[in-house]
C-alpha cells in the first residue's frame, strides 16, 4: 500500500508539472467531445468578419446607386446616416448570435479549453489583431467612436437632425454600439478567466457559462463595478478599468447628446 501511494503521488506531481490539471466532474462530462472540436468562430477574427459583411454589403450598394454629389443633399445625407446606423446594428446582431453560437453548450472546463484555443496562441498574434483593431476591446473601442460620430453629425450638420432618417439612424448605432461594448468586454473577460482564472463568482456552485460574463460586462456597463464576482489579476483589472471608462463617457457623453438631439427635433 504505501509503495502504491507513492506511485500516485508520483504520477500526479508529474501531470501536474506537464500543465494537465484534473477537471471536476460537473466540468466536463464522460466522453464529450464538445471542447476538444475546433470552434472557428470562437475566435475573435472570424467572427467579426462575418458580423459586418452584410452592413458593409448594405454600404456598398447605396454608395453604388447615389449619383455623384447627392450625399451632399440633406435628405440623401440623412439616408446615409440611417444607413450606416443599421450597418452597425446589424453588425450588433450578427457578432451576438455568432458569440452565443461559438461558445454554446459548454461551460466551467470545456468553455474555459475552447476560450484558449481561440485566444491568440502569441504575442506576435494579439499585437497584431489590435493594431488592425480586431480584438475584442479594440471593438467595443471602436463601437463607442462610431457612435460618437453619428450623434456628433447629429448637433454639427445643419438640418440633419430635422430628418426623421438620421435620428433613427443615430438611435441604432447608439444602440448597437452599447450593445457590442457589453459583449466585446464580455469576451475578453472569459478568456481572462480562462487563461488565469481572474475571475470568481462568488459562492455559486455552478460552472461558469458565457452568459456569466455578459451579465459580468453588463454590470460594468451600467453600475461601474463586478457585484458580487471579484478579480484577480492586474491584466483584467486594466481591462476593467478601460470598460469602466469607455462605459461613463457613453453613458454620460453620448447618450446624454443624443436625448438632446431627438428632444429638439421633435420640438
Amino acid at each position: 500500500m504505501p509503495t502504491r501511494r507513492a506511485s500516485e503521488a508520483l504520477e500526479s506531481r508529474s501531470r501536474t508539472t506537464l500543465g494537465i490539471v484534473s477537471t471536476p466532474s460537473h466540468a466536463s462530462r464522460p466522453g464529450s467531445t464538445r471542447a476538444n472540436r475546433p470552434r472557428l468562430l470562437a475566435k475573435e477574427g472570424p467572427r467579426q468578419l462575418f458580423s459586418n459583411l452584410p452592413g458593409l454589403a448594405l454600404i456598398i450598394v447605396l454608395i453604388a446607386v447615389l449619383e455623384p454629389g447627392s450625399a451632399a443633399r440633406p435628405e440623401l445625407f440623412a439616408l446615409m446616416t440611417a444607413a450606416y446606423g443599421l450597418m452597425l446594428l446589424s453588425s450588433a446582431v450578427l457578432y451576438a448570435v455568432l458569440t452565443f453560437w461559438a461558445f454554446r453548450g459548454i461551460e466551467g472546463e470545456e468553455l474555459a479549453r475552447a476560450a484558449r484555443w481561440s485566444a491568440p496562441q502569441s504575442a506576435r498574434e494579439a499585437r497584431r489583431l489590435r493594431q488592425f483593431g480586431a480584438d475584442e476591446v479594440s471593438i467595443a473601442m471602436w463601437m463607442g467612436f462610431f457612435a460618437l460620430l453619428i450623434v456628433g453629425l447629429l448637433v454639427l450638420v445643419p438640418g440633419l437632425r430635422e430628418q426623421p432618417y438620421a435620428a433613427l439612424g443615430a438611435l441604432a448605432a447608439v444602440v448597437a454600439s452599447w450593445a457590442l461594448i457589453v459583449l466585446g468586454f464580455a469576451v475578453r473577460y472569459l478568456r481572462e478567466w480562462a487563461a488565469a482564472d481572474a475571475v470568481r463568482f462568488g459562492d455559486t456552485a455552478d460552472p461558469p457559462g458565457l452568459g456569466d460574463f455578459v451579465w459580468l460586462a453588463v454590470q460594468m456597463s451600467t453600475a461601474y463595478g463586478f457585484g458580487q464576482a471579484s478579480v484577480r489579476t492586474a491584466s483584467i483589472r486594466s481591462t476593467a478599468l478601460k470598460h469602466n471608462v469607455l462605459a461613463y463617457v457613453f453613458n454620460t457623453v453620448i447618450i446624454a447628446l443624443l436625448i438632446s438631439v431627438t428632444v429638439s427635433s421633435a420640438t
